[in-house]
């Protein structure tokens, strides 16, 4: 399946753990589409661009939910610990049948208890 050039993306802060090869990050999905993910992890950074690594969401309501993606970018800012990454998302039938099903309960208003980061219950925007 061929996937959109540009999809629809969602401001939101839904809790990740990252499993990269040289460990476990914990952190937050600030931004969420259907194909990809903006992720801020804590701690030391010890994923590099390009690396595969396990993405598990921790959405109120479903159960914790797991995809495989690769770093696309990282953002490492100058102050503090922690960055910004890109991730592409990979899916096999069942995982995108299960980003579908959150995206559309994101851009439908239905999911509650998933704190977004604006101050409309749902921001969409188109990049």
């Amino acid at each position: 399946m061929k996937k959109p050039r540009r999809e629809a993306r969602y401001l939101v802060d839904i809790p990740v753990a990252v499993r990269a090869e040289r460990g476990l990050l914990q952190g937050s999905v600030r931004d969420l589409s259907v194909y990809g993910a903006r992720l801020r992890v804590q701690g030391m950074v010890r994923v590099g661009v390009g690396e595969r690594v396990g993405v598990t969401l921790a959405v109120p309501g479903f159960a914790p939910m797991d995809f495989s993606g690769e770093v696309r970018w990282i953002c490492r800012p100058q102050w503090g610990e922690g960055c910004d990454c890109g991730v592409e998302l990979f899916h096999g039938a069942a995982a995108l049948k299960t980003m579908q099903l959150l995206v559309w309960e994101l851009q439908s208003g239905t999911l509650g208890d998933v704190e977004r980061r604006s101050r409309t219950r749902v921001r969409m925007r188109q990049a």
